[in-house]
Formats: C-alpha cells, structure tokens, sequence
C-alpha cells in the first residue's frame, strides 16, 4: 500500500499489525513477544517513515527512524540498521544536515567494514552518491555506478533499491549533462517503478525524464512533451495552439 501511494491504508494496515502485536504480548504463553516484539515494530516504523518521506514530511520521517536507529544500535543489528540508516541518510540530505548524513554513511561503512554484503554494500554507496552530489557530481556518480552495478551483480534480486540507485544516478547523469546516460538510467527506472505498482516513485522518475529533450529511447513511446502535443491535439486544439 506504500509503494502504491495509498498511506492511509498503508496506516491502517500498520495500525492492525501493532494491535495484532498487542494482542500476543499480552498472552502469558507468549514470554517473548511480552518482552518486546522489537524488530516487527522496528518494521512498522520504517514504514511509517518512508510514508512520511513520499509526503516529503521529513522531519517526521527523520524522528521516526532516529528512533529505531537507537534500538537497532542498542541490540546490534547491524544489517537492519544498515538498512535503515540508508533511509535516514536520504531523509537528513532534504533536511539539507549533511554533516549528520555523513557521520551515518561512515556508521554503515564500519558496520560493513570485512563483511561481503554486496546488497547493502549498494546502500552504503549509494548513500555516499547522495552526499556527494551536493557538491561533487564526478564523485556521486562513481559511487552511484558502483551503488548500481552491486545491485545488478547481486544474487537476489532487490528491484525497488535499484530503481531508486538508478533514479538517483539518473539525476546527477543529467546534471553533470550527460544526457544519453540519464535517459537510460531514468528510462529504467520508471519500468521498474511501473512494474513494481509504485506510482509516487514512478511519477519522480518521469519528472527527471521530462527535463531531458529530444526522443525517448524506447521504441514507441513519446517523451513527456510529445504527450502533452498529443494530447493537446487529441483535445480538438490547432497545430499553432499545441
């Protein structure tokens, strides 16, 4: 329901989960899940954040996850904190504290530190590209590419972090004006996003696209400004009016 850009369902359905929770806690025969159920309400936070950063509420998203980091920090976790500071790294870059985004890629760089992880080594480069972009686009795009390639490479598919890496890279290809490169990188993205139900993640991607002139690579298809002359012409519109 996130993914498909629906958050009050998405709530609401997180909302029963915790209830469901509740329930079990609350049964004597159920000792553990009375001590704390800390990872699927860890998960039910991280939902609730990345609602909040799809509303572009970040500071609501920020608290959220800040507040399982701490727990994932206290039980170390470390693979599920690396993924979730992944999150928080992308929320603190819109809340422009970069200083704060950078003290967490190098957490999940230790973290990582002599372990074979590619898929989350993907996360940690990633996060390095969003930081470096701010300033540094031949090194955001060098630790993109790898953020991409790792995913590529990895033996189980993870299609919703690619396309986010690969909308990421798109964006910075087309600033540093390599045009050719954003297109397929942002072309691929929105397929992705398409296929995976998630309209929101999707409608990014064709903002980026739309910047970028010329033709669609895609056999077929229109770029966003031959869709609107098409549809202006389609509305009964005169060729000077589209």
């Amino acid at each position: 329901a996130m993914l498909r850009g629906e958050p009050q369902r998405a709530r609401s359905l997180i909302g029963t989960a915790l209830a469901v929770l509740d329930e079990l806690r609350s049964r004597e025969e159920n000792e553990a899940l009375r001590a704390g159920p800390v990872l699927e309400e860890g998960l039910a936070n991280v939902l609730l954040a990345r609602i909040a950063l799809l509303s572009k509420r970040y500071r609501e998203a920020h608290e959220l996850l800040a507040s399982e980091i701490e727990t994932l920090r206290t039980i170390e976790a470390g693979e599920m904190l690396v993924e979730v500071l992944a999150e928080d790294i992308a929320v603190l870059i819109a809340l422009r504290e970069l200083e704060g985004a950078a003290a967490e890629a190098a957490e999940m760089e230790a973290i990582l530190l002599g372990r074979r992880m590619p898929s989350l080594d993907a996360l940690a480069a990633r996060s390095r590209g969003l930081i470096a972009a701010e300033g540094d686009a031949a090194t955001a795009l060098e630790h993109l590419e790898r953020s991409r390639d790792l995913l590529d490479e990895a033996s189980s598919p993870w299609p919703f972090e690619l396309a986010r890496t690969l909308l990421s890279l798109g964006s910075v290809q087309l600033r540093a004006r390599q045009r050719r490169a954003a297109r397929a990188s942002l072309e691929r993205a929105l397929t992705i996003f398409e296929e995976l139900g998630a309209p929101v993640w999707a409608e990014s991607a064709r903002a980026e696209l739309s910047r970028i002139g010329g033709r669609a690579s895609r056999s077929g298809e229109l770029t966003e400004t031959e869709r609107r002359v098409a549809e202006t012409v389609a509305a009964g519109h005169s060729n000077a009016e589209a």
